[in-house]
């Protein structure tokens, strides 16, 4: 399994409590797109939480 990319989210952002006119952050939420072949040798790509994976060493 490959991390491919980090998940990015656009998070609403108010100045001085105006809600009708909110800018947009771009902000990591955590979340890794991994790419592995399964058993049925089928390229699947899913998001996962970084703390949920484990680090191997080759």
């Amino acid at each position: 399994m490959k991390i491919d990319e980090y998940q990015i989210v656009e998070i609403p952002h108010y100045e001085n409590g105006d809600l009708s006119s909110p800018s947009y952050k771009r902000a990591y939420n955590g979340k890794v797109w991994c790419t592995w072949i399964n058993e049925n040798k089928t390229i699947v790509t899913q998001p996962f939480f970084e703390s949920e994976l484990e680090l191997v060493k080759t």
